[in-house]
């Protein structure tokens, strides 16, 4: 994914957040099992990137960290929001 595509893709799982909140949702759970996006990310097998996205664990992480903290930004910061990760690859 070019910095662009992760933008785009920040921003629409962003939206589907808002959506959720107007229908009512008390919660939003950002799905991250092995082979989904918010997995491959934080994988150091899948994630081989040497930007800002990649490298050590924190780096990994920005992918997800980002979408919380840009869900948390516009539903407010006591809006709850998990994220289900595998614990192995």
């Amino acid at each position: 994914m070019t910095l662009e595509d992760i933008e785009i893709a920040k921003r629409e799982c962003i939206d589907a957040a808002r959506r959720a909140a107007e229908a009512g949702f008390d919660m939003v759970e950002m799905g991250g099992h092995v082979g989904y996006l918010f997995s491959d990310f934080v994988s150091r097998f899948t994630n081989k990137r040497m930007d800002e996205y990649g490298g050590d664990s924190r780096g990994r992480m920005k992918f997800n960290t980002d979408i919380i903290a840009g869900i948390k930004k516009e539903l407010g910061e006591d809006y709850p929001v998990g994220i289900r990760l595998s614990i192995e690859d």
